[in-house]
């Protein structure tokens, strides 16, 4: 990838990374959780921090660290670095959730 092109992509990192990983990170539970109910936190909690971090600094360092020089990239970069922060703080809550609640709603 050129370096133009990274420049002009990275501060929309968040807006595309954040929903995607959001959406991968609620399909992995449901998965996880359709093949074996009772199945231990070890795993949730791998994929959780895994998104998380994907979430954390792939795109929200990514899309506030390459803001752009025009006001319309500067903005671009922030609005996109904060819907990370949304997505991050989805992703932590959904994780603190199922962490704590039993399987299977029993």
């Amino acid at each position: 990838m050129t370096a133009t092109l990274r420049a002009r992509l990275a501060p929309w990192a968040g807006l595309i990374a954040g929903p995607l990983c959001w959406a991968l990170h609620q399909q992995g539970f449901t998965s996880l959780l359709h093949f074996d109910c009772h199945l231990g936190s070890g795993s949730k909690g791998v994929l959780s921090f895994v998104v998380l971090g994907i979430v954390l600094i792939g795109s929200g360092v990514a899309s506030w660290r390459w803001r752009g020089d025009s006001e319309l990239q500067r903005f671009i970069g922030a609005a996109s670095a904060g819907a990370a922060a949304l997505f991050f703080l989805a992703i932590a809550f959904q994780t603190a959730a199922t962490l704590i609640l039993p399987g299977c709603g029993a």
